[in-house]
């Protein structure tokens, strides 16, 4: 599972925004990937989204006032360096190419399973255990992502 963790909340989103100032085209990763759910059927679309981000990526470079604008943590940049945004977002991409083929194994050994999918969530075990047994349609709300809320039932920012 730890291979699985890309960073902080913040983190996460720096790299979604990223994926959106650069232009690329890749409606599953900013559409249900950045919502939290990407299903089964859309693996293979999400795969070409990675490609593409990764390309695109690769030709922007990266800058210190954009990547804290972006605002990506102290912490994940003194881990992930180099001179274009692909090289600062080495990890997720890497993760999302690690995860589509779980999922695509996992698909092979249990084809009747209709929860397969890739969700983006919290690491804090509340929350990601809360966010694996929700329904599809939970993740498609008004409002911000599930994995961005702070005040899921049960969240790990609720407990006190």
């Amino acid at each position: 599972m730890g291979d699985h963790v890309i960073g902080t909340r913040a983190d996460m989103k720096a790299f979604f925004d990223c994926l959106a100032k650069s232009g690329a085209d890749v409606p599953v990763m900013r559409g249900h990937l950045y919502q939290g759910y990407v299903g089964l059927d859309e693996v293979d679309a999400l795969e070409r989204d990675v490609a593409v981000g990764r390309r695109v990526l690769g030709s922007q470079r990266a800058t210190r006032d954009g990547l804290q604008q972006a605002g990506f943590t102290a912490d994940y940049l003194a881990k992930n360096t180099g001179s274009t945004l692909s090289d600062i977002c080495a990890k997720p991409l890497a993760v999302l190419d690690r995860v589509i083929e779980e999922l695509r194994a996992e698909a092979e050994y249990f084809p009747d399973n209709p929860n397969m999918a890739i969700r983006t969530s919290s690491t804090a075990i509340p929350d990601s255990m809360l966010i694996r047994d929700l329904p599809h349609d939970a993740f498609f709300r008004d409002g911000e992502p599930l994995w961005l809320r702070s005040d899921l039932p049960g969240s790990a920012a609720n407990l006190t």
